[in-house]
């Protein structure tokens, strides 16, 4: 549970508030090769890596799943999925075995709906993301992102 008391974003919490946080999480393990989650599917949680990595892919035009990044210790994937309640823009799969700590769309939501310093720190990861991600398929003109600056806010009704 140490990885969890060192993200970025607990920052904006008191101890109170990680403490009654990290009770809401459930450890899982996946080894190597294990899919985490599927592009396509509903998302219903929020996955933090604690020990290993694993492999972000994304399907091409072509339908073929190209690798657009690598996430380890201290990174989270499967937020977008469930701010806007869109299906998941990628597939994760363990790149070693790994230790993921997940939190369910209700205790994300009531987070990001009572912080609003961690909506904002969001906010930016998933921008970045998809900035990147955009970029890698279309290197030669900047593609205009599927979502908007501030959209975690409008979607929140806080803009």
């Amino acid at each position: 549970m140490e990885i969890l008391r060192g993200l970025g974003f607990m920052s904006y919490l008191n101890m109170g508030e990680i403490e009654k946080l990290l009770a809401k999480f459930k450890k899982v393990t996946f080894e190597r090769g294990s899919q985490v989650l599927r592009q396509g599917n509903a998302g219903g949680a929020l996955f933090f890596i604690s020990q290993g990595s694993v492999d972000v892919l994304v399907k091409d035009r072509d339908a073929r799943e190209v690798k657009v990044a690598i996430l380890g210790p201290g990174d989270f994937c499967g937020e977008m999925a469930l701010i806007s309640g869109d299906a998941r823009v990628a597939t994760i799969v363990a790149a070693e075995d790994s230790e993921i700590f997940l939190l369910g769309k209700k205790a994300f939501q009531q987070i990001l709906m009572g912080n609003a310093g961690i909506a904002q720190r969001i906010n930016r990861i998933v921008e970045e993301r998809t900035e990147s991600t955009n970029a890698a398929f279309h290197p030669e003109a900047p593609a205009e992102p599927p979502v908007q600056k501030g959209w975690l806010f409008r979607a929140l009704g806080k803009a």
